[in-house]
């Protein structure tokens, strides 16, 4: 888990969730702007709480891959 994101700007980082009706799915994408080419992830649960935890996997592992070696 990560303790530090105090030192880490999340600032533009970008979450979109929304319910679709049609396919019974909750559904999200995210967009990472903090670097000069931008990343986008997305996803999608039948399950709110599933949904809500795969953005919080997905932000924590974005964190990760940014921090310096």
């Amino acid at each position: 888990m990560l303790n530090t994101l105090d030192r880490i700007d999340i600032s533009q980082m970008k979450i979109n969730l929304w319910y679709c009706a049609e396919m019974n799915q909750w559904r999200w994408t995210l967009v990472d702007d903090r670097r000069p080419i931008s990343k986008q992830e997305s996803g999608q649960q039948p399950d709110l709480r599933a949904a809500m935890n795969d953005v919080a996997n997905t932000v924590e592992y974005m964190l990760e891959c940014s921090q310096p070696e």
